[in-house]
């Protein structure tokens, strides 16, 4: 774990590779967005956006439960390994990015801004996602950090929590220089 993270973040992060962040639990105010929403928000399209749907988003927490259909990711997985096909650990950190993004986007009602990832803070892979039929579900929070963001999530496939990362990034107006 990088020392990017606040004592609270490095907490948070930790925990998170043993309890889910948002339980399934119904609390605060929830909505879900179907693809066509989530590309109004990211600027990430196929085959790299990473979700297919924000199945629930705390607006309050700025956390988001996303899932992605790994169906999509048949050519990767061909070959990331054939007879015993992974989900590549840099696109778990991606799909984690995404949903936290998303979360952090959609609470600022700004359209012209966006959100690029800059550094990855520390990850870890506890259990590998092979399933190329199935499901695999992103919960991520958003936490604001001035101009910069730090995102914390989890992939979790098959009711257990495959992968935790945190990145850090920059919230930054469409059309103007970085």
């Amino acid at each position: 774990m990088n020392y990017e993270l606040s004592d609270e973040l490095k907490s948070f992060f930790k925990q998170s590779t043993k309890q889910l962040i948002m339980p399934d639990v119904v609390t605060g105010s929830e909505v879900q967005f179907n693809k066509e929403q989530v590309e109004s928000i990211l600027p990430q399209r196929d085959p790299f956006l990473l979700i297919d749907r924000i199945k629930k988003i705390n607006l309050t927490e700025r956390c988001a439960i996303a899932e992605y259909d790994l169906h999509h990711a048949n050519d990767v997985l061909a070959g990331h390994f054939p007879y015993y096909p992974i989900w590549p650990g840099v696109l778990q950190i991606e799909a984690i990015g995404q949903t936290g993004a998303f979360a952090g986007l959609i609470t600022h009602h700004q359209p012209s801004l966006n959100c690029y990832i800059t550094y990855v803070c520390g990850a870890q892979f506890i259990s590998p996602i092979t399933n190329v039929d199935g499901k695999v579900e992103m919960r991520s929070c958003f936490f604001e950090d001035g101009m910069f963001f730090i995102v914390i999530g989890q992939c979790i496939y098959e009711n257990r929590i495959c992968s935790v990362a945190a990145v850090k990034g920059l919230l930054h107006e469409q059309g103007k220089a970085l």
